[in-house]
């Protein structure tokens, strides 16, 4: 999962930082997107790069939809990756790392995955065109250490894709 967050990093705060025209739908700080959700009861709204990297990975297509925001005063990254993805609905527990879901809390360092034992969660894909992917979450996702998880309901995207190399 460290490797799907640190990706998820890169490619939001590329998106976030890079240099477009204010008519750039992909990027200008929102990322021209859509990225919300309930982290442990407190609204979030990924409002900084909302977006929906994709890249090649080792021959198959990784999509990274996900978004950076602030939960509870930090700064936070929650982002889902999915490979192959289709529309359709993933199950998120652990059983295959590039399909997962993570929260980042950027001020802290705390990271929760659904990779982590004990976690469960889904991913529903409703659209996947050549330049918006759309669709519904919710995870319970656990600390590295296995001792303390955060419960991601009412998870909502709709998010540009951004093609990288």
């Amino acid at each position: 999962m460290k490797q799907l967050i640190m990706m998820v990093t890169l490619g939001l705060a590329l998106l976030a930082g890079s240099g477009c025209s204010k008519d750039d739908k992909a990027v200008n700080g929102s990322g021209g997107g859509t990225f919300i959700a309930t982290i442990d009861g407190v609204s979030f709204k990924g409002d900084m790069g909302a977006s929906a990297p994709e890249t090649n990975r080792g021959g198959a297509k990784l999509i990274i939809p996900g978004g950076i925001g602030k939960f509870r005063g930090n700064v936070t990254i929650v982002g889902l990756g999915l490979l192959d993805a289709t529309t359709t609905t993933y199950v998120l527990n652990g059983s295959n790392q590039w399909r997962s879901g993570g929260v980042t809390i950027e001020d802290t360092g705390d990271e929760y995955s659904t990779n982590n034992p004990g976690s469960s969660g889904s991913v529903t894909i409703s659209s996947y065109t050549s330049d918006r992917i759309t669709g519904t979450f919710e995870f319970v996702a656990y600390a590295n250490n296995g001792l303390t998880s955060l419960v991601v309901t009412d998870g909502q995207f709709d998010v540009p894709i951004i093609r990288t190399k």
